[in-house]
């Protein structure tokens, strides 16, 4: 959770030092370099040694940023977390730079769970109906859980909507529970 927290501090810093034009390219570029080192393991490991001197570690990031097409803004990120022996928080800012361009594009993620698969039309018929009571650009993940009698649970973030039989039910029995 911590270093979550502190991936999330140093991204925002790193999208508000970025001209608004470009925070799109330039989260994707960064997200390539973190991609880069994370993929080679013997690049991850000098970044992470603690016997490879900080300047030897500017200078390889200097070259993974020049490659991927980086603007001064990310390679001075790259280079403050060096300095600030951050660079172990890799996986973490890759995470979080994937959630905030979601933020910024006005996508969330969506789980849905059904009694069966849905065909296309009532996928796009269910994705419809909750951008619109979301507000929301929805990448969904469908599975299917035979649990579910029928209809359909969502899951975004935080959030349930229950569109379940079994939901259903339960709000019928509750009702006449009250009476």
């Amino acid at each position: 959770m911590k270093n979550r927290i502190l991936a999330e501090r140093y991204i925002n810093a790193l999208i508000n030092s970025i001209p608004e034009s470009k925070v799109n390219s330039d989260l994707a570029i960064a997200s390539n370099v973190i991609k880069d080192i994370l993929e080679n393991k013997d690049e991850y490991s000098q970044m992470v040694s603690p016997f490879i001197q900080k300047h030897n570690k500017k200078i390889r990031m200097a070259a993974l940023v020049k490659k991927n097409g980086a603007s001064q803004t990310i390679e001075n990120f790259f280079y403050l977390i060096i300095t600030k022996n951050r660079i172990g928080l890799l996986s973490d800012f890759g995470e979080m730079i994937l959630e905030k361009v979601k933020e910024i594009k006005n996508e969330v993620d969506v789980l849905i769970e059904t009694a069966t698969a849905l065909d296309m039309r009532g996928a796009n018929s269910l994705i419809s109906t909750l951008e619109e009571k979301t507000n929301k650009k929805l990448n969904p993940t469908y599975l299917v859980n035979p649990e579910i009698l029928g209809g359909f649970k969502a899951t975004i973030k935080n959030t349930i909507y229950d569109g379940s039989v079994q939901h259903s039910i339960e709000k019928v029995r509750q009702k006449f529970s009250n009476c």
